[in-house]
């Protein structure tokens, strides 16, 4: 396998690390838009009751004092309610925008040491393609079959590294990654990560 053949894989484990990475900003994304959709509709109530009060006091020409006091409590309701959402990074109730990853050096090449990492192929062979996995990742089950694929193609000739990536929001992630390196230790990993994969 040329200098060819190892950017494609270099390239490949890239591009698997960029869609959890999206994954996860997008499930943090979605966290932060239900914990402060409350809030917006608490402002939205208040700021209905407060113009229906401005309303009455028009009509009324301002000559009913009775009114002032609830249009106080309701501003001063409406100001916590704005403090609340600026301090926490919304500005008025604006939407945040996800943080965009920063910029791949599509040339660096990595250094990743073994470790204890299971070894699935030939140990001494001259390609080394590092998985990083979450057992219950659909997207990590559908890659497992395209490095099936390669070490088919290239036996003896390829070998993965394997590193457990268990991710936050998927709750038997990392049960099952614990599962898989006690299989390790007998020998029996890549039948234990098989059989993982293929049950989410």
């Amino acid at each position: 396998m040329g200098k060819k053949g190892n950017t494609a894989v270099i390239l490949l484990v890239i591009l698997i690390g960029a869609v959890c990475g999206v994954g996860l900003l997008m499930g943090i994304n979605n966290a932060v838009n239900s914990a402060i959709s409350p809030l917006n509709a608490k402002l939205a109530e208040i700021e209905r009751a407060q113009k229906s009060i401005e309303m009455k006091l028009n009509t009324q020409g301002g000559s009913n004092n009775n009114l002032y006091p609830y249009l106080s409590a309701i501003q001063s309701q409406l100001a916590q309610l704005q403090n609340k959402i600026g301090s926490n990074g919304f500005g008025g109730g604006q939407q945040p925008q996800p943080q965009q990853p920063p910029a791949e050096d599509m040339n660096k090449v990595y250094t990743i040491p073994e470790g204890v990492s299971p070894i699935l192929g030939n140990r001494n062979a001259p390609v080394t393609i590092v998985e990083f996995s979450d057992f219950q990742c659909p997207f990590c089950a559908r890659f497992y079959s395209a490095i099936k694929d390669v070490m088919a193609a290239y036996p003896g000739r390829v070998r993965v590294m394997v590193k457990n990536f268990p991710l936050p929001f998927h709750p038997n992630a990392r049960p099952a990654a614990k599962l898989a390196m006690a299989a390790n230790e007998q020998g029996k990993f890549q039948g234990m990560m098989e059989a993982l994969l293929a049950n989410g």
